[in-house]
Parts: C-alpha cells; structure tokens; sequence
C-alpha cells in the first residue's frame, strides 16, 4: 500500500483537516468503513475495531483513505468561503479595468470598457448575494 491515497502523501494515516474532529470513510480491502478523527488524542475511532488507531496503525492496517463527510453547515461554510474567492477575484479583475481606464485617460474609458467594468461589478454582486446554497 502507497501514501498516496491519504490526502498528504506526506502524513500517511491523517485526515483531510486533521485540525478538527470528525467523520470521514476509510476502506480496507475495499470495503467502506466510517471513521471518526479524534484532534485531541490524533487517533481514529473505527468502526469494527477495539479502541483507537493511531495513524500510523491505521495505514499500516491497510486502511485507506477515501473522503471527509462534512455537517451540512461545514458545506455551507466551505461554498460561502469559495464564493468569497469568487468575488475577490471578479473585484481584482474590476479593479485592473478601473485602473488601466485611469492611465489612459478618458480617451480609452469608452463605453465598451465602461460596459466591461460595470458587467465585472454586476457578477460579484450576483455571487456575493447567491446566499446559502439550497
């Protein structure tokens, strides 16, 4: 069995957000197991075995890595994070056309760039006002 499959090759047996406590699904020999982290003590809590594994233990077990299951508000958290991304990147993009407009002088702030920025602002405002994904 390779590290690769753990989400950093370079710590075999932790999770994706080891930082914090919670469910994620281990296989071994292809079979789904549930799993939950424990931050406090770095350990798992597997289902079907006795006590806690450690990460060590667990890849050298044959655990595998498959996935975090997330709360519904950890998802809501992380989609509310990525359109905050969204935004800073659409205002970066604004602002670049704001301020190649104001280098060249009114001569170039034509109607077609006047458009773009305004096209720009319309979009981070629409993804910023997306709110809670249903």
């Amino acid at each position: 069995m390779t590290p690769t499959n753990w989400p950093n090759p370079e710590r075999p047996g932790y999770p994706m957000f080891p930082e914090r406590d919670g469910l994620h699904f281990l296989s071994k020999e292809e079979i789904p197991v549930a799993a939950f982290w424990m931050k406090n003590i770095s350990a798992w809590g597997i289902e079907g075995e006795d006590g806690f594994l450690s990460p060590e233990n667990a890849k050298d077990e044959g655990f595998s890595y498959k996935s975090t299951a997330l709360t519904p508000t950890q998802l809501t958290e992380l989609l509310a994070g990525e359109r905050e991304r969204c935004v800073e990147a659409l205002q970066d993009v604004a602002e670049e056309y704001r301020k190649n407009a104001e280098e060249v002088g009114t001569v170039m702030a034509t109607n077609s760039a006047e458009e773009k920025i305004e096209a720009v602002d319309d979009c981070w405002v629409k993804i910023r006002n997306l709110g809670d994904a249903p």
